[in-house]
């Protein structure tokens, strides 16, 4: 900005700006080593792209979403199917077990009884 300038145009570029690095952070989710760019769907771990399904890419997004939180296994598949969808017995295991052949097997954590969480990635 060349000088002198008014307060308001001030404002509206900070606000601007403010509205750009919003919008940024809220198409890519990280934790640890893990960052899910949500707007091209891909997964970069230690900075190298991982190839995920659709419906993996699904799982890891939910589970990022608040990674500290337990998210059950109806809750998973709430966010991967569509009402009506018919799902066999143990799918969302297999999604986790595909996952953790990928990313690691302490990317996720399983809470018996209770449902699934990230696994302590940070470091």
């Amino acid at each position: 900005m060349v000088k002198p300038f008014s307060l308001e145009e001030l404002s509206a570029r900070v606000r601007a700006q403010l509205r750009q690095r919003q919008q940024q952070r809220n198409d890519q989710l990280s934790y640890g080593d893990l960052r899910l760019d949500l707007s091209s769907k891909m997964v970069y771990q230690h900075g190298q792209p991982c190839e995920l399904t659709a419906k993996e890419f699904q799982i890891l997004q939910r589970l990022m979403q608040q990674p500290q939180h337990i998210v059950t296994r109806e809750q998973l598949e709430e966010s991967i199917y569509a009402w009506g969808d018919e799902t066999g017995s143990n799918t969302i295991e297999v999604f986790i077990y595909q996952l953790r052949k990928k990313l690691g097997s302490q990317s996720i954590v399983t809470l018996r009884g209770l449902g699934y969480r990230m696994g302590d990635l940070l470091s």
